[in-house]
């Protein structure tokens, strides 16, 4: 299984970069393959390709904060 992993908040770059890395290895514990993106207002955004979209069983979003979701229609 393939977890595609988003994690967003606009005031706190730590809490979306803590959340991402504490979600990829549980899940990798659990035996998932990840991929990771990180919206943060202090680093460049690290966005998720159409293929890691594509592969993805099951996307996880973790948001306090509007984000585009149109790229994961039909996913789970």
């Amino acid at each position: 299984m393939k977890l595609a992993i988003v994690t967003a908040c606009p005031n706190a770059m730590v809490s979306s970069v803590l959340s991402a890395r504490l979600l990829e290895a549980a899940a990798r514990r659990q035996g998932y393959g990840t991929s990771v993106e990180v919206h943060d207002p202090a680093h460049p955004e690290r966005q998720l390709l159409a293929a890691d979209i594509d592969a993805a069983d099951w996307v996880l979003v973790v948001s306090s904060g509007p984000l585009n979701l149109q790229r994961f229609a039909g996913k789970r």
